[in-house]
């Protein structure tokens, strides 16, 4: 478990460079030596002021906020306060705000403020928001300073970058992973690699080897006779350079699966205006989300299931 209040301290720290506390301090307009306060964990930035603190030290910031804002929402610099609100909303999305506020250990009034721009997050709690909305508070610290440069964030983040090597290098993990968390095989006395293959309908060969490359990659660890999840990883597929092409692939399995699987597939060819077609991408975007939202508050774990949600222009 990550400590957002020691790596907002090591943040600051690392953006401070070769400068004095109070000479930053200086040159962020403060009267005061409050680059100490922060560091000591007396005080804690807010978003905005951690914003300025990194642009103040050189970092391209609206470059750095690039996937954790709207794509058109660079009309205010954003470090302001008028900036924050669409920040928070977007990073929310359809999820459920009381939901999220309660992970994070806010009341739904005070998250509400956020939302409205009332009143501005502590960096260590935006931290904490990021990770409940996206499970990216790792990313999110990695755009302003490499995570090696930090004792809280080194060995969380190694396990991140190798999660996502694992499912670039061998797509099925995830799936695999997911299995081991289900009720049914929870219940087994002991590992079966041929029971997850049944389930999945996979060789057990690539069950092995899946099984094999988690381990490996500190994925999950043996406990009593079965394999257990050690932590949940994001997987983002936008990586570049990429081995496989994950959206493709899975688009490919969801193809080969069509006539056996049990589910639903709906599909029509249309023609629309573009306006009416960037508001249908930002609908799907918007149900896309909800969905995620879905996922992550449905308990118990009973079917591993494939979600995949196509609009193409095809002229």
């Amino acid at each position: 478990m990550i400590d957002h209040e020691l790596l907002s301290r090591q943040l600051v720290r690392q953006l401070r460079g070769h400068r004095s506390q109070r000479a930053l301090s200086r040159r962020l307009q403060y009267t005061t030596n409050v680059v100490y306060l922060w560091e000591s964990g007396r005080r804690w930035p807010t978003l905005a002021a951690f914003l300025w603190l990194a642009h103040r030290t050189g970092v391209d910031v609206p470059s750095a906020l690039d996937g954790f804002r709207a794509p058109d929402d660079d009309e205010v610099e954003p470090w302001r306060s008028a900036a924050l609100p669409g920040l928070l909303r977007h990073l929310l999305g359809q999820l459920p705000a009381v939901a999220v506020a309660k992970q994070i250990g806010l009341s739904r009034h005070a998250l509400g403020r956020w939302l409205r721009g009332e009143a501005e997050p502590r960096l260590p709690d935006f931290l904490r928001f990021v990770e409940a909305t996206s499970t990216r508070s790792l990313d999110f610290v990695a755009a302003f300073v490499d995570p090696v440069l930090l004792d809280e964030a080194r060995v969380p983040h190694r396990r991140l970058v190798a999660a996502r090597a694992l499912t670039r290098e061998q797509p099925w993990s995830p799936a695999v992973l997911l299995t081991l968390e289900l009720a049914d095989y929870q219940r087994l006395e002991h590992h079966r690699d041929e029971w997850i293959a049944k389930r999945l309908g996979l060789a057990v060969a690539e069950v092995t080897e899946c099984i094999q490359l988690l381990a490996a990659a500190g994925q999950i660890h043996r406990h009593r006779g079965r394999w257990r999840r050690v932590e949940v990883q994001a997987v983002d597929t936008r990586i570049p350079s990429r081995p496989v092409d994950l959206k493709r692939w899975w688009a490919q399995v969801g193809l080969d699966r069509m006539a056996t699987a049990d589910g639903s597939i709906s599909f029509t060819v249309c023609a629309v205006s573009q306006s009416d077609f960037e508001e249908m991408q930002e609908a799907q975007r918007r149900h896309y989300r909800a969905m995620r939202a879905r996922i992550a508050e449905s308990a118990p774990g009973e079917r591993v299931v494939l979600l995949n949600l196509q609009m193409l222009a095809l002229d």
